[in-house]
C-alpha cells in the first residue's frame, strides 16, 4: 500500500507540475473553444473573440494564437453571443450558443476577406455534443424543463430526469450511493449518504441540473450512482421578480378503482390521495451593474396525504428561505456565497395498515447550509479555485404517544401497536474546503492539455441518541407475548477525509481527446475514547484511476465515440463504523402472560462489543463505459451506450462470538423442510466491522459467519434521442435494458444490515433484488400548440420489481425472517405513468401570467408498489400502491 501511495502523489505532483507550466471550467461553468480559419482553411492567428451573454457580468475575450485555436473559460451557463473581428476579414457573429453545466462547446470560425465592410450573422449554432468530455449518459435539466414538465417540484427526485435511474437508484447505485452538489456544497447526510432531507430547496431557485452517472472526472469522487450537479440562479442586470402558486384539493382525484371488500386490498384499502398549497416568491438583480448580482427566494410548501379508509392523514410543512450573492471585484477576482434554510415537518407521518391508528410519530429535519466560492483567473488559461461550504442538520423523531409508553411489534404479522418503539435525536454535519488549479499548456507531450489538479478537506459529523418508549419495547407473536427488550443507543463518529486529484483533457489531435486522471482519497474516522478525546478507528485510503478518451470519427464535430473505465468510492459515512462507539447493555426478556411479568434472557454488554478492522477498506465500484453520440441535422442527437458496474469491499459488522448450530425446520405452510441456525449462546455477540468475505479467517466462533462474499454487478445497454427546442417542440427520450445481481442489495444502507450477524440471513443471498428494474423507457417533450399553449408530458414504464417470500422462524437469538425462495423469482406487476401539462402565458405590459393545469396519472393505473413477503395470512398483498389520477393548478406572475 506505501509503494502505491508513493507512486499515485508522484503523479498527482507530477500533475502539479505541469500545471504551473500549462481548458477546463469550473463546477457550474462551461467553456468556448474553436478554431479561426479563413476560407481555404488556413488557420488564421490574432482573431479578436469576444462573447457576451445576459448571465456574463460584462463580456470576455480572447484572442486566437498562431494556429488559430482559442479558447474561453469558466463561462456561467446562460445563451452566448460571440464576434470574431480580424482587420481586413468580415466580422462573423455567431448567435444562440447555449452552454450548460460542464460542457465544452466546440465553435469553428470561417472567416473571409472583407471585400466591403459587413457582418456575416450565423443563427444557431448551440453544441450538442461535447468533445472534450468522456461522460457518457449526461443529463442537463434546464430551468426550462424543470418548469415546463410536470413533476412534484421536489429535487430530490431529480433523477427521474435520468435516463438509467429509477426513482434515487441509479445505474444499480443505491440511494446513499449518489451525490447532490449544491454550487459546491455536498449535501448528502455524513450519518448514512442519503440527500432525502438535505436536498429538496426551493425548486424555483434551480438554473440548471447536470446529472453525471457514467465517465465522471477525477475532481468528482464520493459516489458510485449519479452525481447531480445543482446550479441556482444568481440575479443579473436586469431586476426580475416572480410570484408563484401551486394548488392541489383532495376532490381532484379520480376513483382509484380498489374493491375495498376484497381481502387481496386489506392493507391498502383505498390509494393515498393528498393536498397541496405551494406559494413562493423569488427576487434577483443588480445591487452594482456588472459588479453586485443578488437573488433570493422564499417557499412554504404545505402537503397533507390521506389515506381515507384508515382515517390517517400525514401533514408536510416545509418552509424553505434562500439567498445568494455574485460579486465581480474584477476581470480577475469573484466572489460567490448562499445560505440555505429549510425545515421538513412531517407530522403523524406513519400513514401504513402496519400501524394501529394510536401510533404515530412527528419527524422534522431542520437545515441550514452555506458557501463561499472565490475564483482567480491569473491568464485566460490558468485560473485558480477555492470553495469553504457546509452544513448542519437534526433528524427528531418524537412519538405521538408521548416518551412513557411502550411500543409493541408483532414480529409475525408486521403490525405496531400502542405505541412507536423508539424517540431519538440525531445530528450530521459537515464543512469542507477545496482549492484546485486549471491550466492550459499546447504543444506539450504530443499534443496540448487541459489540466486540472486539486485539494479536498472535508470533516464531517454525525452522533445521535435512540431511546426505547416506556423503556421497554415488546415483540409480540402473532397477537400473544414473546419477547421484550430494554437499553439504549448512544453513537457519535466523525470522519476526516484528505482527497487529491489530478485530471487531462489531452488533445492528440483534431479528433482524438485522452482524459486520464487519477483521485486519492485518505479516511479517517473516529469515535470517542476512554478519557473523552477521540481515538481514530476507521483507516481506509483510496487510489482511483480514471482514464477515457473521444474520437471526432468524421471530423466533422457529429460522430463522438467515447469509452471511460474508472473506480469510485463511495461517499464518506459515519453509519459504517457509528456503531463501535455504542454506550448501553441490550437486555432480552421473555414475557409472561398478558404482557405480566419479564425474565431476562440474556444481555450483551458494550463493552468491547465492536472492534473495527485495522486493515479494513472503504466501499468502491469499478466502472466500465462505452458509447457513440452523433447528430441528426441541426437539433437532434442520438445515442447508444453500455456500461458495466461492479461493487465490492462493502463495510458490514460479522458476528464473531456467536455460535450457531444447522438445525431442520418445517415450513408450516409449504411442508418443506429448510436448514435453519440457532444462536446457542446470543449473549456471546461480540461483533466484528470489516469488509467481508467468505473464506477468511477472522476468528469467528462460527467459522462459516460468511456463507458469500457480498458483491453486485450492473450491465445495462442504453439507446436515446434527444431533440433540443425547434420549430415549436422539443423531445427526450430513452430505453435502458439493464440486469442487476449479486449477494449485496443495492437498497441496503452501507455499514448497518445484519447479513453477516446471522447466517439465516444469507439463505438464498444471492440474486436479484428489488432495486434490478430490466426496462426503463422515458419520454420527456413540449410542444406549442395553436395560441401559444404548452403542452408538455413525461411518460415513464418501469418493469416490475424481484420479491421473494420469507418466513419467521423462532430460534434462540429471536424471530427471524428466512428467504424460503431465490430473490427475483417474483416480480410485481410493471408499472407505467403519464404525467401531463397544459399552460398559458399572458403579457400584461412588464408582467407576465402564466396560468398552468397539470393532470399526473392520467390513464388512472393504480398499480401495486410494494408487496407483504412474510408467509401469513398478508402474504402476497400489496403494502403500497401509486397514487390515482389527480389535478393540479398552478399560477405564475413574473417580471
Amino acid at each position: 500500500m506505501h509503494r502505491k501511495l508513493k507512486a499515485a502523489f508522484c503523479l498527482l505532483s507530477l500533475a502539479v507540475a505541469l500545471a504551473g507550466i500549462a481548458a477546463a471550467q469550473t463546477r457550474g461553468t462551461s467553456a468556448i473553444v474553436g478554431k479561426v480559419v479563413d476560407q481555404d482553411g488556413a488557420p488564421l492567428p490574432g482573431v479578436s473573440i469576444v462573447v457576451t451573454s445576459p448571465n456574463l457580468m460584462g463580456s470576455r475575450a480572447a484572442a486566437s494564437d498562431e494556429e488559430g485555436q482559442y479558447r474561453l473559460t469558466v463561462l456561467p451557463i446562460g445563451t452566448y453571443s460571440l464576434e470574431a473581428t480580424l482587420q481586413g476579414f468580415n466580422t462573423v457573429q455567431k448567435t444562440n450558443i447555449v452552454l450548460h453545466t460542464g460542457i465544452t462547446a466546440t465553435i469553428p470560425i470561417e472567416m473571409t476577406p472583407a471585400a466591403q465592410d459587413h457582418e456575416i450573422v450565423v443563427q444557431g449554432v448551440a453544441p450538442l455534443i461535447d468533445l472534450q468530455d468522456t461522460g457518457l449518459s449526461k443529463t442537463v435539466i434546464t430551468k426550462e424543463l424543470l418548469t415546463n414538465v410536470p413533476t412534484s417540484r421536489n429535487l430530490t427526485e431529480i433523477f427521474a430526469f435520468a435516463s438509467g435511474s429509477q426513482g434515487d437508484y441509479s445505474y444499480g447505485g443505491s440511494r446513499a450511493s449518489n451525490s447532490y452538489q449544491l454550487d459546491g456544497v455536498e449535501l448528502v447526510d455524513a450519518w448514512y449518504g442519503s440527500g432525502v432531507y438535505t436536498a429538496p430547496i426551493d425548486y424555483e431557485v434551480v438554473e440548471e441540473v447536470e446529472i453525471l452517472g457514467l465517465g465522471a472526472p477525477a475532481e468528482y469522487g464520493n459516489f458510485t450512482g449519479s452525481v447531480a450537479n445543482i446550479i441556482t440562479k444568481s440575479g443579473g442586470n436586469t431586476l426580475s421578480a416572480d410570484l408563484q402558486f401551486y394548488y392541489k384539493n383532495f376532490d381532484w382525484h379520480s376513483k382509484d378503482g380498489i374493491n375495498k371488500s376484497d381481502p387481496y386490498w386489506a392493507l391498502v384499502p383505498n390509494a393515498p390521495i393528498s393536498s397541496l398549497t405551494d406559494p413562493s416568491f423569488h427576487l434577483g438583480g443588480p445591487i452594482i451593474q456588472d459588479k453586485l448580482w443578488f437573488f433570493t427566494g422564499v417557499e412554504y410548501y404545505l402537503r397533507k396525504e390521506r389515506i381515507t379508509a384508515l382515517n390517517k392523514t400525514l401533514v408536510n410543512q416545509f418552509p424553505k428561505f434562500f439567498a445568494k450573492l455574485t460579486y465581480q471585484l474584477d476581470e480577475k477576482n469573484k466572489f460567490q456565497t448562499f445560505f440555505e434554510v429549510h425545515n421538513n415537518k412531517a407530522l403523524d407521518r406513519l400513514t401504513s395498515a402496519f400501524y394501529a391508528p394510536e401510533v404515530n410519530e412527528d419527524f422534522l429535519t431542520p437545515t441550514y447550509m452555506g458557501n463561499l466560492n472565490y475564483l482567480h483567473m491569473f491568464s485566460p488559461s490558468t485560473f485558480l479555485e477555492f470553495k469553504v461550504a457546509g452544513y448542519t442538520m437534526d433528524n427528531v423523531y418524537n412519538p405521538s404517544q408521548g416518551k412513557d409508553v411502550s411500543g409493541h411489534y408483532d414480529v409475525y404479522t408486521g403490525m405496531y401497536t400502542r405505541n412507536v418503539w423508539w424517540n431519538s435525536l440525531w445530528q450530521a454535519s459537515r464543512i469542507g474546503t477545496s482549492l484546485s488549479l486549471t491550466s492550459h499548456v499546447d504543444d506539450f507531450i504530443l499534443g496540448s492539455h487541459d489540466i486540472k489538479v486539486g485539494f479536498e478537506f472535508e470533516r464531517s459529523h454525525g452522533a445521535g441518541q435512540r431511546n426505547i418508549n416506556g423503556g421497554i419495547m415488546f415483540e409480540d407473536y402473532n397477537g400473544e407475548p414473546y419477547r421484550a427488550r430494554a437499553g439504549y443507543t448512544k453513537q457519535d463518529a466523525f470522519n476526516n477525509r484528505f482527497s487529491f486529484y489530478a485530471q487531462d483533457s489531452w488533445k492528440i489531435s483534431d479528433s482524438l481527446v485522452l482524459n486520464p486522471g487519477l483521485r486519492v482519497d485518505i479516511i479517517r474516522g473516529s469515535i470517542p475514547g476512554a478519557d473523552d478525546s477521540y481515538k481514530t478507528v476507521y483507516k481506509p485510503t483510496g487510489i482511483e484511476p480514471r482514464i477515457g478518451f473521444i474520437w471526432d470519427i468524421f471530423k466533422n464535430h457529429k460522430t463522438a465515440l467515447k469509452a471511460h473505465y474508472g473506480r469510485y468510492q463511495e461517499g464518506t459515512k459515519t453509519y459504517n463504523f457509528a456503531q463501535a462507539s455504542a454506550e448501553a447493555d441490550d437486555i432480552y426478556y421473555s414475557v409472561g402472560p398478558n404482557w405480566v411479568g419479564l425474565t431476562e434472557l440474556y444481555r450483551i454488554k458494550p463493552d468491547n462489543l465492536y472492534s473495527i478492522d485495522p486493515n479494513i477498506k472503504h466501499p468502491s465500484m469499478d466502472q466500465f463505459a462505452a458509447g457513440i453520440e452523433h447528430v441528426l441535422g441541426s437539433d437532434i442527437t442520438v445515442k447508444m451506450s453500455y456500461v458495466y458496474k461492479k461493487w465490492f469491499n462493502f463495510v458490514e459488522p460479522v458476528e464473531l462470538g456467536c455460535t450457531f448450530v444447522p438445525v431442520s425446520y418445517t415450513d408450516p405452510e409449504t411442508q418443506q423442510a429448510i436448514t435453519v441456525y440457532n444462536n446457542v449462546n446470543p449473549a456471546a455477540a461480540k461483533y466484528f466491522i470489516t469488509n467481508p468475505q467468505k473464506g477468511k479467517d477472522i476468528g469467528a466462533a462460527y467459522p462459516d459467519i460468511v456463507s458469500i462474499t457480498p458483491e453486485r454487478k450492473y450491465h445495462a445497454f442504453e439507446v436515446g434521442l434527444t431533440k433540443r427546442f425547434s420549430n415549436r417542440w422539443q423531445l427526450a427520450t430513452s430505453y435502458v435494458y439493464s440486469h442487476e445481481e449479486g449477494s449485496y442489495s443495492s437498497s441496503s444502507l452501507l455499514g448497518r444490515s445484519t447479513q453477516y450477524l446471522d447466517p439465516n440471513n444469507q439463505i438464498f443471498g444471492y440474486g436479484e433484488f428489488a432495486s434490478s428494474i430490466p426496462h426503463i423507457f422515458k419520454i420527456q417533450g413540449t410542444y406549442v400548440l395553436p395560441l401559444d399553449i404548452n403542452l408538455s408530458g413525461f411518460f415513464v414504464f418501469l418493469a416490475g420489481s424481484p420479491w421473494g417470500r420469507t418466513i419467521p422462524v423462532k430460534l434462540s437469538q429471536g424471530s427471524v425472517n428466512v428467504r424460503t425462495e431465490p430473490v427475483g423469482d417474483r416480480r410485481l406487476p410493471s408499472r407505467s405513468n403519464m404525467d401531463l401539462r397544459l399552460e398559458k402565458s399572458f403579457s400584461l405590459g412588464a408582467f407576465r401570467l402564466s396560468v398552468l393545469a397539470d393532470v399526473f396519472n392520467l390513464f388512472n393505473e393504480v398499480i401495486q408498489i410494494n408487496v407483504y413477503n412474510r408467509a401469513g395470512t398478508n402474504f402476497g398483498k400489496p403494502t403500497s400502491v401509486t397514487a390515482p389520477r389527480t389535478i393540479r393548478l398552478g399560477l405564475k406572475i413574473s417580471y
